[in-house]
């Protein structure tokens, strides 16, 4: 979590194999995170709703990917290893780290 404003909502959901619930929780604090294996489970958030609609709002995360391999060497616009809006309402910033 980056930081958050006049939101509600956007709980992380966590699915592990043949799509069983594992936990939902909220990023609430700066710097809070989550750490998940996207080859052993699934990810996702649930959308962030306006508290007062007559003031601005966001919820912006900052998403590290770690491969082992290059995935895109030039990352198209609004893809995941660029800035995209993710369906959930969220500014997502990615960064991709290959080792």
């Amino acid at each position: 979590m980056v930081k958050h404003r006049n939101i509600a909502g956007g709980a992380t959901t966590i699915f592990g194999s043949a799509a069983r619930h594992l936990d939902n929780f909220t990023l609430t604090d700066t710097f809070d995170a989550a750490i998940v294996n996207d080859e052993a489970w699934l990810h996702g958030a649930i959308p962030v709703v306006l508290i007062d609609p007559t003031l601005p709002a966001y919820r912006d995360v900052l998403v590290v990917a770690i491969r082992s391999e290059v995935v895109c060497k030039r990352p198209p616009r609004g893809t995941a290893c660029g800035r995209s809006r993710h369906a959930s309402g969220a500014r997502v910033f990615g960064v991709e780290i290959v080792t």
